[in-house]
C-alpha cells in the first residue's frame, strides 16, 4: 500500500520485462533515488503482472537498482487505478498521496526532477 509513504513525494514507475522502455528507465529513477535520498522522496518500481520469475530474471540483467523499491504487482492493480495506457507511466505523489504529476512513456529525467523540487520546495 502507497499510504506507508505518505510524508514523503512518491515516485512511482510502472515497469515490465517486455518494455524496451524499462531498460533505461530504471537507471534513471535509480540515479534520481541517490540523488534525493537525503529528502523524504521514496521512489517505487511496480512490475506489472508478471511472475516473479520473469522480473528477477529481466532485474537480474540490469545494473544495480539499489535505492528503488522493487514491487510485483501481478493483479496489475496499480497501472489500473492510475488509468495506464502507455509504457512505462511515472506517477508522483505528493506528500498528502495526492497525485501531481502523471508522465507516459520513456522516463524524462528532467521533467521528473523538476516535479520532486517543485513539491520539496512547496513545504
Amino acid at each position: 500500500s502507497l499510504e506507508q509513504y505518505l510524508g514523503n513525494i512518491i515516485v512511482v514507475n510502472s515497469w515490465a520485462s517486455w518494455s524496451p522502455f524499462s531498460v533505461t528507465d530504471l537507471p534513471i529513477l535509480t540515479k534520481l533515488a541517490h540523488e534525493f535520498e537525503s529528502n523524504k522522496v521514496t521512489f517505487l518500481a511496480i512490475n506489472r503482472k508478471e511472475t516473479q520469475e520473469q522480473a528477477t530474471r529481466f532485474i537480474n540483467t540490469m545494473p544495480d537498482l539499489g535505492g528503488l523499491l522493487l514491487v510485483l504487482d501481478p493483479r496489475d492493480h496499480f497501472y489500473a487505478s492510475v488509468g495506464g495506457y502507455a509504457m512505462p507511466e511515472v506517477v508522483i505523489y505528493n506528500q498528502r498521496g495526492e497525485i501531481t504529476n502523471h508522465f507516459r512513456g520513456d522516463a524524462n529525467e528532467g521533467n521528473i526532477k523538476d516535479a520532486i523540487n517543485q513539491l520539496l520546495n512547496s513545504n
